[in-house]
């Protein structure tokens, strides 16, 4: 979870089969890449028939994402769609989901859960995948009665 390649240094000996003879001592320098760690501060919440507004980013101290991949998107049985992009997408912007809306016509909040992964800058190591949750807040709704006659 750093911004920069680390190495590790093994030194190696190889023992032989036939009385037990050593190698010469060999050193292997293994490059560890670093890969990016999406923030942990995306969910939010918003209201009804407002854009989720969205736009991924890392936690800042992790290697910068080049792209992200959007694995899934799980939207709550009782959310009306009425901006979408495609899901799955792969290598998109960080603000590719920016423009979603879902419309609650219920009467209690209900989520979209989005699992994205992003890829790194530094050798194009993917990172782990996280779960971000936006809560679309229900819209009210006046109610179809209020109609009256009343006299002058």
């Amino acid at each position: 979870t750093t911004n920069g390649n680390l190495t590790v240094q093994y030194v190696v000996q190889a023992v032989g089969a036939i009385n037990g003879c050593l190698s010469d001592p060999r050193t292997i320098t293994m490059t560890i890449q670093p890969e990016p760690v999406i923030a942990t501060t995306l969910n939010a919440t918003v209201c009804s028939d407002q854009v989720v507004g969205l736009v991924l980013n890392t936690n800042g101290t992790s290697v910068p994402a080049a792209t992200y991949n959007i694995v899934s998107r799980t939207v709550a049985g009782a959310l009306t769609p009425v901006n979408q992009v495609a899901v799955p997408a792969v290598g998109v912007g960080d603000n590719y989901l920016q423009g979603e809306i879902y419309a609650n016509t219920g009467s209690v909040p209900l989520t979209v859960q989005y699992v994205v992964e992003a890829r790194g800058t530094i050798g194009n190591c993917l990172g782990d995948t996280r779960t971000i949750t936006i809560t679309i807040d229900p819209e009210p709704v006046v109610s179809p009665t209020l109609d009256a006659s009343v006299c002058s």
